[in-house]
């Protein structure tokens, strides 16, 4: 009998603990999830931004240009 009890005892221990595992496993779940829909946000995000960085990049440089030529005329340090 005592065998018995300490058999169920186990058992009990070990469905609290599957239960508290799976739990956790849930948890993970969705934490993964949301990781991976904001990753694919981002991606959306930077493929938009990449267009816009291409178009802008001339006007740029030619900004950039125009202040080393400032700084040059005026003798600040580039």
């Amino acid at each position: 009998m005592e065998c018995l009890n300490a058999i169920l005892s186990n058992v009990r221990t070990l469905k609290k603990k599957a239960g508290e595992f799976s739990e956790k496993t849930q948890c993970v779940k969705k934490y993964a999830s949301k990781c991976l829909s904001i990753s694919k946000e981002i991606k959306v995000l930077n493929d938009k931004t990449q267009q816009h960085c291409a178009n802008f990049e001339p006007r740029l440089k030619s900004v950039r240009k125009k202040l080393v030529d400032v700084k040059m005329k005026t003798g600040e340090e580039i």
